[in-house]
């Protein structure tokens, strides 16, 4: 599909709650070093075709495991909803998270006998939602797998909650930190590049330089790049410019954010928009779509992971002179291993006793590894009738490919990494690769330095460089403007949807049809969170 700037509205917290795989999310596993849930696979069925358990009748651990030494487990079991509650009411938050001779919580074992009244219970008393049992599943997972939509609802609707309040505190601290930094201004570049296509990437790929200004509670970030010029004729599209601001004021409650178009003379009020859009019900959860993608997943593995100082010829510590900063030259490197759980499937005979589920012996489930490489980076769902192991399978496993970035720190830069980080989560709303960095950045950000220059992957063979120049502290008495200019006309998402879909080439390039082609990469159903 044709992109461009105006197609975009913004992140909500509901799509960040068991969302699905993009294609180049393992870099933000890459980043991290560590290892991350990234959405819903295919819940696949025991390969003996049976419930997926039996009755343990030779006397092994599990008939062994004493029903009273799981009081709640056995109330939710039982559905003695009076009982239960008492006992929520005298557990502490660990003892809500004790797991059972099968690795199961109280709450998930709740949803395994799909008892509503329970789960219920469970979540008011504080429980989270999105606790995990001994195998990586959350309730969620084991709702979606009992394809009961009033749990799935329940449970989905409990988990945005929990993390609608901590993005809220997030937002409070980003807040915090940025009334208590002085007042400045810098420009940031970025480009995209490539060892493999060189030139040609830097030539025709999307590059930008924002100019940023800070004050108080409010940041006005400028740039140029809007998205693809509708008359390209050629294969190669040509990026259309026109002169754009986003501005934030965090002063006031709701944050306020406006998306300015400049020669258009238009404005969009986002705060406005993300709430008129919640009261007409626009994010409601769709509880047979989460149940259709299955109870299954995908994680990804940081598989020798490095962030450390790149040695000279001569063993010593290399520097650079970047933007007439002295640095001090990091280089991160690992592989990525994709893991997928395949979830056996099993459910609790109505007839079954807290004992005899105590005794139960339950399938394991199928875990596959698979490197990282071009052949199978998609992560895509297992939809295509593809079982796990397949001839398939062991074609395109190859090898894992190291991904590699690069940050030019600067000791004696007048502002610190941990100081920029608030700047990058706004800006990082407007340009999802610039979020990108932010991830990465997070993680170091106790160090006493400044990235004055930072290279990550964004695929195995591309690349986005970020630099930023030209700072300097502002007075108190500096004439940037953060208020959307007199006379500009405000205009709806809707507005834009329909001027830009107008406008849209007939026969889009590939290119074009790359959403990876524009970095505004948000959707009409999506909003800021602030």
């Amino acid at each position: 599909m044709s992109h461009s700037m105006e197609d975009d509205v913004f992140f909500d917290a509901e799509e960040d709650f068991g969302s699905s795989m993009d294609d180049d999310e393992f870099v933000d596993v890459w980043a991290s070093a560590s290892t991350e849930d990234l959405g819903p696979s295919t819940s696949y069925a025991n390969t003996n075709g049976q419930a997926g358990f039996s009755i343990n009748s030779e006397g092994s651990e599990w008939s062994k495991c004493d029903p009273q030494n799981y009081p709640l487990h056995m109330a939710a079991f039982d559905g003695d909803i009076p009982r239960l509650r008492a006992l929520l009411k005298a557990s502490n938050r660990g003892q809500k998270a004790q797991l059972d001779c099968h690795g199961n919580t109280v709450l998930h074992l709740a949803v395994l006998r799909e008892n509503v009244s329970a789960v219920k219970e469970i979540l008011d008393s504080g429980c989270p939602s999105k606790i995990r049992n001994s195998k990586g599943w959350s309730a969620l997972d084991e709702a979606i797998s009992a394809r009961s939509r009033e749990l799935v609802s329940m449970l989905h609707s409990h988990g945005v909650k929990e993390l609608k309040t901590e993005l809220k505190q997030a937002k409070n601290q980003l807040l915090r930190t940025l009334g208590e930094l002085p007042d400045y201004s810098l420009e940031l570049n970025w480009q995209l590049g490539s060892a493999v296509f060189g030139m040609m990437l830097r030539k025709f790929a999307p590059h930008d330089t924002y100019k940023i200004n800070k004050k108080g509670a409010k940041i006005r970030v400028d740039g140029t790049l809007m998205g693809i010029e509708k008359n390209t004729s050629g294969l190669i599209p040509e990026w259309k410019r026109g002169k754009f601001s986003l501005l934030f004021d965090g002063s006031k409650t709701p944050a306020q954010v406006f998306l300015v178009f400049h020669e258009k003379g238009s404005y969009l009020d986002i705060t406005e928009e993300k709430a008129s859009r919640k009261k007409a019900g626009q994010f409601e959860l769709d509880a047979d779509v989460i149940i259709a993608d299955g109870a299954g997943r995908t994680k990804l593995r940081a598989v020798d992971f490095r962030f450390k100082p790149v040695k000279g010829w001569l063993g010593g510590e290399t520097t650079e002179k970047i933007e007439g900063w002295n640095t001090k030259v990091y280089e991160a490197s690992g592989k990525m291993v994709a893991v997928t759980h395949l979830k056996s499937d099993w459910h609790l005979p109505a007839d079954a006793t807290f004992e005899d589920y105590l005794q139960m012996v339950i399938s394991e489930d199928v875990v596959v590894e698979m490197p990282v490489n071009l052949n199978n980076m998609g992560g895509k769902n297992r939809g295509d009738g593809e079982t796990a192991g397949s001839d398939a399978d062991k074609n395109k496993k190859g090898k894992a490919r190291k991904l590699t970035g690069r940050c030019w720190m600067a000791e004696d830069f007048p502002m610190s990494l941990q100081q920029l980080l608030p700047l990058l989560d706004v800006v990082g709303h407007a340009n999802k690769h610039l979020g990108k960095v932010a991830k990465f950045m997070r993680k170091y950000g106790d160090m006493n330095m400044f990235p004055v220059k930072i290279q990550i992957p964004l695929l195995l063979t591309v690349y986005l460089l970020v630099s930023f120049k030209k700072f300097k502290f502002t007075e108190p008495d500096d004439k940037t403007s953060f208020e959307v200019p007199e006379g500009y006309k405000k205009v709806s998402l809707d507005e834009l949807m329909s001027t830009n879909s107008k406008s849209k080439r007939k026969n889009p390039s590939p290119i074009e049809e790359d959403q990876e082609a524009s970095p505004f990469e948000m959707k009409e159903e999506e909003v800021i969170d602030f």
